[in-house]
């Protein structure tokens, strides 16, 4: 049976309200979560009015290394590849309204080469992050409200 103690409330945070999970994060010695990719439950203490717990969805997206046959490498194959990837990721963004944070993890240094020339950021951690927002799509649509209309 599901029981939930008086003094606690269970609820989704906010993006606004992530600030709540700074001490808790800290005092379990986990990373804090970042709340553009990440979407969190949480059970705060009315009394103390601290989070006491969390479980949290990474709404994130793995870019896998691009992956090309000796003979066919150097011929610009990769960026036709990665614009098509990287369009199909923008579109999902633009028709859905909301940003796709997409991580990376480069094993060399011409994957990285790759990263920074493609937008990504370096993260703290070994990982290169984008955030998709539909607004490259949403350049090229004459629709000005994000809005994809069915014929």
């Amino acid at each position: 049976m599901f029981r939930t103690m008086t003094n606690i409330i269970v609820k989704m945070l906010a993006p606004e309200e992530h600030y709540l999970l700074e001490e808790f994060c800290r005092e379990e010695k986990i990373p804090m979560l970042d709340p553009e990719w990440s979407k969190v439950v949480a059970a705060i203490d009315l009394d103390t009015e601290k989070v006491v717990g969390i479980v949290a969805a990474q709404t994130q997206v793995h870019l896998e290394p691009i992956w090309i046959k000796k003979d066919y490498q150097g011929k610009g194959l990769w960026e036709e590849m990665a614009d098509r990837l990287e369009g199909y990721i923008d579109g999902l963004a633009f028709s859905s309204n909301t940003n796709i944070a997409v991580w990376n993890q480069p094993t060399n240094a011409a994957a990285e080469r790759i990263c920074r020339m493609r937008g990504y950021s370096k993260s703290e951690k070994p990982l290169y992050t984008k955030v998709y927002t539909g607004e490259k799509l949403s350049k090229l649509l004459p629709q000005s409200n994000n809005q994809v209309t069915k014929e």
